[in-house]
């Protein structure tokens, strides 16, 4: 799978893409919140994911909350698009690719984000930790998850994050 900066090209390739998660993984507002994020976006990054023939497939964007801390935000794929079992390393590249930007070192860096359930099962098999969970953090029926990965911990060594 390949990834690129997002561009403006992009926008409505990927609200296609958040749709096909709504009522599943995303609830109905969130559309609407990803678009004006879309429009306001003053982050580090924003990454599209690419599936056969240069299809957007998928997007993740991050910024940087501090010298050490890292905030990632709207991850998400085209259902059936990308099978957990690539998403993993898909993931893995894309936390080292954000440390290569910001010339941090992984050792370094503290990694948050705030899911639902489902996505923190996928993620605490990457190194993340529950810190706290939301009931209905996200509307009626979408609980929150609040998580963390610290690069420090066994798991996250540079040779375990490194991918296949």
């Amino acid at each position: 799978m390949e990834s690129r900066e997002y561009t403006e090209n992009d926008r409505d390739a990927l609200v296609a893409v958040l749709r096909l998660n709504v009522p599943k993984y995303f609830n109905k507002r969130d559309v609407t919140d990803f678009q004006q994020y879309l429009r306001d976006c003053q982050w580090d990054g924003h990454i599209v994911f690419l599936g056969e023939e240069d299809r957007v497939i998928g997007c993740a964007s991050y910024y940087r909350k501090s010298s050490t801390g890292i905030r990632l935000l709207w991850m998400f794929f085209a259902p059936n698009a990308v099978g957990h079992h690539r998403i993993v390393p898909t993931f893995q590249e894309y936390l080292r690719t954000i440390c290569a930007r910001l010339n941090v070192r992984r050792s370094s860096v503290t990694f948050s984000l705030n899911t639902t359930p489902f996505v923190a099962r996928l993620m605490s098999k990457i190194g993340f930790a529950v810190l706290e969970t939301v009931k209905d953090g996200y509307g009626r029926g979408y609980d929150k998850v609040c998580m963390e990965m610290r690069q420090r911990t066994r798991n996250l060594s540079d040779a375990d994050v490194s991918g296949p």
